[in-house]
């Protein structure tokens, strides 16, 4: 990408509104002129589109007037928005010390956090995962895969929390939801519900897993995977 479109800018802005790296008026009038609070929408953005005239020496930057986003923000979406522009700014005299650098920043810091598992993640991470795979089923297993399985019953908290990697079946997917919902099993990153219909209710899985395999598409892949990475 070289010069960066409205409705990428209006995503970004979206995002610092509303996630309140922008505040916008009326504390604009009480802000120090320059700073992040003095903004809005449209002045943010074509911060940003200044900076990117300069680097593709574009002339004058073309007009740019805010378009708020609507619905759910998604925030890997604002991320890459974010590295984008980023990217192609960043050859722009004094960068670094602009406000535009500064707003892209802070608003992509803003999504990281907002990113699903984020909040799951341990603040202070230590060497406490094993390099086993947990897999768990009922009667449907996706064989022939090389780990050993394991009943819902039979899922011990500290095997769950240490595994590397949680395999889920479809079958099993509500019962370990219950034991979640209950407080017996903690929420955990790298749990994979392997299913066999694409088409199946999202809620089904929603809670459990942070990944979802459709089988038997997804068998290369995981070959390659337990084969490299994970051991039952």
């Amino acid at each position: 990408m070289n010069f960066i479109p409205d409705d990428h800018l209006d995503l970004i802005v979206t995002a610092a509104l509303e996630w309140k790296v922008l505040v916008g008026p009326p504390a604009a009038a009480l802000s120090m002129p320059g700073s992040l609070t003095s903004l809005d929408g449209t002045r943010a953005g074509t911060l940003i589109r200044q900076m990117n005239t300069i680097v593709q020496c574009l002339g004058s930057p073309a007009e740019y007037t805010y378009r708020p986003v609507p619905g759910p923000l998604i925030p890997v979406e604002v991320i890459k928005a974010c590295h984008a522009a980023i990217h192609t700014c960043s050859r722009a005299p004094y960068w670094e010390t602009s406000v535009a650098h500064t707003l892209l920043t802070k608003t992509a810091w803003a999504a990281a956090v907002r990113v699903p598992g984020y909040a799951e993640a341990p603040w202070i991470w230590t060497r406490s995962r094993t390099s086993q795979t947990l897999a768990i089923a009922e009667t449907w297993r996706s064989e022939p895969l090389a780990v050993n399985w394991s009943k819902t019953h039979s899922i011990e908290p500290e095997t769950w929390a240490s595994a590397a990697a949680v395999l889920v079946t479809e079958e099993a997917l509500p019962a370990v939801s219950g034991l979640l919902a209950a407080g017996q099993l903690a929420a955990r990153p790298n749990v994979f519900a392997i299913l066999p219909d694409p088409h199946l209710d999202p809620a089904l899985w929603g809670g459990v897993a942070d990944h979802v395999l459709i089988w038997p598409d997804c068998r290369p892949w995981l070959d390659v995977q337990l084969g490299a990475a994970w051991r039952p």
